[in-house]
């Protein structure tokens, strides 16, 4: 199937009240990289930048984080950690597709994200009452 196919039936099951699980990892710390994987080696791509001047291990900033996941497995959008770039590699596996809100219609994806939850169950919540603390939580699908 065609990758608008498999996106469209994505979209079709999030969005249907039919209950359903995916496999899914995050936060594991390391890489799959092979230790010859030259200058995109994310073991030492962050000692190369401003980021060898922190002395701390730091994993997912100064070290790479895998994240691991099966068909319609989804990673919630989210600010980067520290409002810092992020630099992903697809080791294995069907392409995946990223939706990014470039950072001049910010106003708009927090408008559109507090209206999708204005009535959470959870919306008097402290971390839901401001859609930016929302977003940095890593855990809204939108």
């Amino acid at each position: 199937p065609s990758q608008r196919l498999i996106e469209q039936e994505f979209w079709n099951t999030v969005s249907s009240a039919n209950a359903f699980s995916v496999q899914y990892g995050s936060d594991v710390e390391g890489t799959a990289c092979m230790d010859s994987f030259g200058p995109w080696d994310l073991r030492n791509i962050a000692q190369q930048s401003l980021l060898g001047l922190v002395d701390n291990h730091i994993p997912g900033v100064t070290a790479p984080m895998m994240y691991v996941g099966m068909l319609f497995a989804h990673f919630c959008w989210h600010y980067e950690d520290n409002a810092l770039y992020s630099i992903n590699y697809n080791h294995g596996g069907s392409p995946k597709i990223w939706y990014v809100s470039p950072a001049d219609h910010t106003e708009g994806l927090e408008s559109t994200v507090k209206h999708a939850f204005r009535n959470h169950p959870d919306r008097y919540h402290p971390l839901m009452s401001d859609t930016a603390k929302l977003l940095m939580r890593k855990t809204v699908m939108v």
